[in-house]
């Protein structure tokens, strides 16, 4: 037979204490249940928060059955939001036009995350063409040095096979000749 067992959630108001707990070579993390057996069960049932302080609350929840266990839960839930809803400073905390403004304040980040996407667009892009100017430089130089040395600016400029051509004005001349 089983028993189930939870470590009950850290609250230091209530004492409970432990977020971890390691009996028997078994982790327990607090908040979660574990199937354990009999004999284990008894004797988790008798662990305090507190080593060596009896006045210090139980440490685990045990239950015989899997349906008692969720029916503690679910007792204990229902408290829980029992107590949030009757809470005096939780009434009338929020109202229409804290939504408002969370509703502004969430559009006014969502421009500035669109702006930024943008700028580091127009950054890249203008990256790009930085590399892209000094590659063509790079190419051109060595088809000067390739087809009869001289520096740069003693040769004609070699137009760039992949550049676009420039239309025809009319003249009959090569853009490119001088």
């Amino acid at each position: 037979m089983s028993r189930f067992v939870r470590l009950r959630p850290f609250d230091r108001r209530r004492g409970h204490l432990l977020r971890r707990y390691i009996f028997r070579s078994q982790k327990f993390v607090a908040g979660n249940w574990y199937e354990v057996q009999d004999g284990m069960g008894d004797e988790l049932s008798t662990v305090l928060s507190r080593d060596g302080d009896d006045e210090s609350p139980l440490a685990f929840d045990v239950f015989d059955t899997k349906e008692e266990a969720l029916a503690f839960v679910h007792a204990e839930r229902k408290a829980k939001a029992k107590a949030t809803a009757e809470s005096p400073e939780l009434v009338g905390v929020m109202t229409s036009s804290d939504l408002d403004e969370d509703a502004a304040t969430k559009a006014a980040m969502a421009k500035r995350a669109e702006d930024n996407l943008q700028r580091a667009k127009a950054k890249r892009a203008e990256e790009r063409e930085k590399s892209d100017r000094q590659n063509k430089r790079a190419r051109d130089k060595k088809k000067v040095e390739a087809s009869g040395g001289g520096s740069p600016a003693d040769a004609k400029t070699v137009p760039d096979p992949e550049a676009p051509q420039a239309s025809e004005s009319g003249s009959g001349k090569d853009p490119f000749e001088d």
